[in-house]
């Protein structure tokens, strides 16, 4: 258990959230460069879809969707590199890929795929079928405001 501190003054106060802001960042570029090893490893090698989903949800943690979607993108391909049996595997990736269209205020993109997301769930009759429909008719009253 970590020891408490008790901070005297508003000094102090502000110093630890310096601090927290630059092991933040600090952090933010040790998964950048991580990321980018993956990535270099990735232009030669085989990288599973499920491998891909990880490197686009760290780049979507780290506020960097472009690079998300990309990773995202490449998560599709060698998910369908593996045939027709896998295609429930792309609920979601492209549920995820969804979530980061939306946030970049993309939301005709992020409808477009969740509405595949939301096909496929219905042909596999899985459970984020209901979650997908919600989520289908909260962008398409975004689009329509």
């Amino acid at each position: 258990m970590a020891k408490q501190i008790r901070l005297k003054n508003l000094d102090e106060f502000n110093a630890r959230i310096e601090s927290i802001a630059q092991l933040r960042y600090k952090a933010m570029d040790q998964i950048d460069e991580l990321n980018a090893q993956l990535i270099e490893y990735a232009k030669e090698n085989e990288v599973f879809d499920a491998n891909w989903r990880s490197i686009a949800l760290e780049y979507f943690h780290s506020d960097k969707y472009e690079k998300s979607v990309e990773a995202y993108l490449k998560a599709i391909k060698a998910t369908k590199k593996l045939g027709k049996e896998e295609e429930k595997y792309l609920i979601g990736t492209y549920g995820d890929l969804a979530m980061v269209y939306e946030h970049m205020e993309r939301y005709s993109e992020a409808l477009n795929v969740a509405e595949l997301a939301l096909r496929i769930a219905k042909d596999y009759k899985s459970d984020s079928q209901s979650f997908l429909e919600n989520k289908v008719q909260k962008l398409r009253s975004k689009i329509s405001a």
